[in-house]
């Protein structure tokens, strides 16, 4: 954070600065061309830094004079006929703008890496999956690639709302009366015993079953023949089914034969 605070403070100082300086001395940019002077546009912030730096050597060192003999004969050579100390005005403020250029750019890809580490940083780690019932899990993690701990983390089940319940209660129904069933062909003919389950789906929707007539049907499923008679006996039983804070029943009729 200490970083991404010092990046953007550069940037703004250097976008505010070109801003007050760019217009300065802009007869003298006019002109330019710009396959020579790609970044012409920042000589007036060039030109200000030079200006305001030969105005801070004069002032500190009033008896030094600066000057740069070698490169004056060499633009001498290179542009005859022209006025030197323009051409080494221009000369200095391309690799002032040129270094301006490169620093600004610096500080724009260390903004926007600082500004990644931050938003990478700040990101889950891992994402745990939340399923029907509450889980427990450990992870490992690393702190600054060094230090390693065990963390524990518990994730509540998934919760339902009364609509979503509805639906599941609605959705399971005719699978309920399937496995209710077992090896019997319909409802209406209940011969083998019946298979009184106590959970159904990934939901974790859980059953209590109620029976009318404990005579003809136990809780085990166990089917009583010696009660029914020749033309069949009706009953029905009840599946209690729960989710959360949601219940519902569902009563189921039968007809068992001999």
């Amino acid at each position: 954070m200490y970083f991404l605070v010092l990046y953007l403070l550069l940037f703004i100082f250097l976008f505010l600065f070109y801003l007050f300086t760019r217009n300065y001395k802009k007869e003298f940019t006019s002109g330019l061309d710009a396959k020579q002077h790609p970044f012409r546009f920042l000589y007036g912030t060039s030109l200000f830094c030079i200006d305001f730096i030969g105005h801070l050597h004069k002032k500190f060192f009033p008896n030094h004079i600066k000057k740069n003999t070698k490169l004056r004969t060499n633009l001498d050579k290179l542009y005859l006929g022209k006025n030197i100390e323009q051409e080494e005005l221009l000369f200095h403020s391309k690799r002032t703008a040129s270094a301006f250029a490169f620093f600004t750019l610096f500080i724009l890809l260390g903004l926007f890496y600082t500004i990644y580490s931050v938003n990478i940083r700040d990101k889950p780690v891992s994402s745990l999956a939340r399923t029907n019932d509450d889980s427990d899990y450990s992870l490992e993690v690393t702190i600054e690639d060094k230090e390693t701990q065990i963390v524990d983390i518990s994730v509540p089940s998934r919760q339902y709302d009364f609509q979503e319940t509805f639906e599941l209660f609605d959705n399971y129904r005719d699978e309920l009366i399937s496995e209710l069933l077992a090896g019997n062909k319909s409802i209406e003919e209940i011969k083998s015993p019946l298979n009184f389950i106590s959970k159904i789906g990934e939901e974790g929707l859980t059953i209590n079953w109620e029976i009318e007539n404990e005579l003809l049907i136990d809780y085990s499923g166990e089917i009583h023949p010696e009660y029914i008679d020749s033309e069949g006996a009706a009953t029905y039983v009840i599946a209690n089914l729960s989710l959360g804070d949601y219940n519902a029943s569902l009563t189921i009729p039968l007809i068992l034969v001999p």
